[in-house]
């Protein structure tokens, strides 16, 4: 019977995590994005160490889990931070068109 060795089950949980993140992250301003990038980046280097070490199928799905997380939680991160900055820009226009009437009417 094969042990399973702990950077592999590491990499699979910083996988798994990464992904609850990044579907949390969609519900809240994008910062349980940022942190599901930082987890899944961990399981990403330790399901390499793992297969390095030991080549294993646990560590193969945690390297494949860990690699969509990033993925995924880079793209929405990305997506939430233009949302944000666009919604500021125009929020912004909306702040300086209401100074021009302001200053049209008097």
């Amino acid at each position: 019977m094969q042990q399973n060795n702990p950077k592999a089950i590491g990499g699979l949980v910083c996988g798994i995590v990464s992904l609850v993140l990044m579907l949390i992250g969609l519900f809240t301003v994008g910062i349980g994005g940022i942190v599901g990038l930082a987890v899944g980046v961990v399981g990403l280097v330790l399901s390499i160490m793992a297969r390095k070490e030991m080549p294993s199928t646990m560590a193969t799905a945690g390297l494949v889990i860990s690699i969509v997380g990033v993925c995924l939680c880079a793209i929405f991160g990305l997506g939430c931070f233009v949302c944000y900055c666009s919604a500021l820009a125009t929020y912004g226009n909306a702040v300086n068109s209401l100074g021009q009437w302001a200053a049209y009417l008097d």
